[in-house]
């Protein structure tokens, strides 16, 4: 009995160091190389501080099931509740290149891309959450 459980703690084991082993030479980034990202989101939002967190969850849960990179950023129009906080709070666990800008005044997409250093081929995906329905385009959410 005690020299099945050590056997089968040993085939753990090594299934786990094998795990470790392809990942480190498969997915990861070697030296001081740029990470590549697959999608830049922009999301625009006012006072969206009951959704914002499951947008971000949304994003994050889309990355790692499609096994991309993503980076995100979030422009806020001067929310008078805790958006920004929460997004501020949202950037060390999410999991995804996270930043947020506050701008007072119009937010126009042109003036915006120099906020977002752009690395996807696609372009960015601009969401405007100020919009209803608008929130439908983020993977996952269904409005």
């Amino acid at each position: 009995m005690v020299i099945q459980l050590i056997w089968i703690a040993v085939i753990y084991g090594l299934a786990i160091a094998i795990v470790h082993g392809l990942y480190a030479t498969t997915y990861k980034v070697k030296g001081n190389r740029r990470k590549e990202y697959h999608n830049d989101y922009i999301l625009v939002t006012y006072n969206h501080e009951r959704k914002i967190e499951w947008y971000i969850r949304a994003l994050w849960l889309y990355a790692f099931q499609k096994g991309k990179t993503l980076r995100v950023l979030v422009i806020d129009q001067g929310s008078s509740d805790e958006t920004v906080s929460m997004i501020h709070t949202m950037r060390d666990w999410s999991g995804l290149d996270l930043s947020v800008k506050v701008c007072a005044g119009v937010v126009d997409g042109d003036d915006m891309l120099g906020y977002l250093p752009l690395t996807s081929t696609e372009g960015p995906i601009w969401i405007d959450l100020r919009i209803p329905q608008e929130d439908r385009r983020i993977p996952y959410v269904q409005g």
